[in-house]
């Protein structure tokens, strides 16, 4: 009964987390932000002096999209666009204090939503949180995002010389 109850549980988790992604929240500004939204001014945060078409695969979003998401950005006041000296073909973004504002609220509402489950697994022993940890591996490995994430996972390539020139997709977390 328990075990069923753990699944019933799970799936009703997923549901709402699926909702709350789908909530605009202001994280500080006047204006509502979507999901898509934040995730760009999260991404932009992150990596700074990063070229149009590197949010597209960082975001698994089109470079259209990413044109389309950014005028939004604009007109909110939350970015700005620059070229870098000697390029004044590659588009690059950065934040504006507002956006900056938008960033810190979204990490405030992130950190009051995942405190309480931070401190509950810290009272759980390892037998417990390597079965979790299972679970949600099993998870990830039978979706469908590893198929259609539009990142490649390439851990072994010659190109990334440390761990911290790493990239990761801001919807998955894969790296690249």
């Amino acid at each position: 009964m328990q075990k069923e109850l753990l699944f019933k549980k799970l799936h009703q988790t997923f549901n709402i987390l699926l909702c709350e992604s789908k909530k605009t929240r202001t994280y500080g500004t006047k204006q509502l932000l979507s999901t898509s939204e934040i995730s760009s001014l999260k991404c932009i945060e992150r990596n700074s002096n990063t070229k149009a078409g590197d949010l597209s695969r960082y975001l698994g979003i089109t470079n259209g999209a990413v044109t389309q998401l950014a005028k939004k950005l604009q007109e909110k006041k939350l970015i700005v666009p620059y070229h870098l000296k000697g390029n004044n073909k590659e588009v690059f973004y950065e934040l504006t204090e507002k956006g900056k504002l938008a960033c810190r609220g979204y990490d405030e509402h992130f950190k009051q939503k995942i405190t309480p489950v931070e401190d509950y697994i810290a009272t759980l022993d390892e037998g417990v949180v390597n079965s979790l940890i299972t679970i949600m591996d099993l998870l990830v490995q039978n979706s469908d995002t590893k198929n259609k994430c539009a990142i490649i996972t390439d851990l072994d390539s010659d190109t990334h010389t440390n761990q911290t020139d790493l990239k990761r997709c801001e919807k998955c977390q894969n790296s690249y």
